[in-house]
């Protein structure tokens, strides 16, 4: 049985994976804080474990030490927590977390849940013997050699995705077509943006052309600055970000930025988008990452509002204080 300590956020779905595990394998572990011990963990990184001998970062890893499971199943274990972190999650919150909106509910409650979830998952991973669980998969994939399969599936593929009188389904609608198209239009602003001089063009025709009929801005701000630790594993949060929100650019721009310096940094950013209400309940596929920064609405008459548009625009300006380290920009 191991035992040891853990350095993390309680309320972190990734802490809690690691508690989880650890109960499940009847370790003795004790939650010793939210932050590491920089003699032991120098890069800051949580959940963090220390135990007899053992120093261990990462959600993963920690559980796979809890678990003890044999050593040679490792590479398969791992294959499936990869597939699981980069796969399993973002697909299951982007139907869990539309619920969770549409309820009203804790965001808690259904991070816990999906920790649980996850967990449970990590268990069956390192109980289930994987060969046979290949092959049970490959039984239901019609072998490449097998002509007759193949040809008898094809119909029936073709069949179902047919309507009654033939005619190939319309593709999936897209969620801003019942919102009022506007006069902005963001590939416009875009171009100049990337083209011309952000301070004495780019930033002139936003403000010229923008319209607060049809669009609105919002800031955000990331709820867990305590977790963040080295500037570019903290920039690929938003980097990921970005690209599970590719869809959304035909209407929307941000400019996401990066303050402080490694261990000491928090991520807030600007963002522009059509509609007046968050644009991310209106896709299941958009809300993988929102509920890790808290939204606030801004008011585009007022002069404050501006400012800060326009700083993050340029990146440069006071910040409220804070120090630039380096931004993203969604477009």
């Amino acid at each position: 049985m191991a035992k040891g300590k853990l350095y993390g956020n309680k309320g972190n779905f990734r802490t809690q994976k690691v508690l989880i595990a650890a109960k499940l394998g009847k370790s003795d572990i004790q939650l010793a804080g939210e932050t590491a011990p920089t003699e032991n963990f120098p890069l800051g990184v949580t959940p963090a474990f220390e135990g007899e001998g053992v120093l261990l970062f990462g959600a993963e890893s920690i559980a796979l030490h809890l678990s003890e499971c044999d050593s040679k199943n490792f590479a398969e274990i791992v294959q499936w927590l990869q597939w699981a972190e980069g796969s399993l999650l973002p697909a299951v919150l982007g139907y869990v977390l539309p619920s969770v909106s549409a309820a009203n509910l804790d965001s808690k409650v259904c991070i816990s849940k999906w920790s649980i979830f996850s967990n449970y998952f990590l268990i069956l991973f390192i109980e289930v013997k994987f060969n046979e669980f290949s092959a049970k998969l490959s039984k239901s994939v019609p072998k490449s050699g097998d002509k007759k399969k193949k040809e008898s599936a094809k119909p029936k593929v073709v069949e179902e995705n047919l309507d009654d009188e033939g005619a190939v389904p319309e593709k999936a609608k897209d969620p801003f077509a019942d919102l009022p198209k506007g006069t902005f239009v963001y590939d416009a602003f875009k171009r100049v943006y990337s083209n011309e001089d952000t301070a004495t063009k780019a930033i002139p025709y936003f403000w010229d052309n923008f319209d607060a009929e049809a669009n609105s801005i919002w800031k955000c701000e990331y709820k867990y600055p305590k977790e963040l630790t080295l500037a570019f594993m903290s920039c690929n949060l938003i980097s990921g970000m970005y690209q599970r929100l590719e869809k959304l650019k035909k209407n929307a721009f941000a400019s996401m930025i990066l303050f402080g310096s490694d261990n000491d940094s928090t991520i807030s950013g600007i963002w522009v988008w059509k509609g007046q209400d968050l644009a991310f309940l209106l896709s299941p596929d958009w809300q993988v990452d929102y509920e890790s920064y808290t939204w606030t609405k801004l008011d585009p008459k007022d002069e404050k509002v501006k400012t800060m548009v326009n700083e993050y625009f340029m990146w440069e300006g006071q910040f409220d204080g804070k120090t630039f380290n380096q931004g993203k920009i969604f477009k």
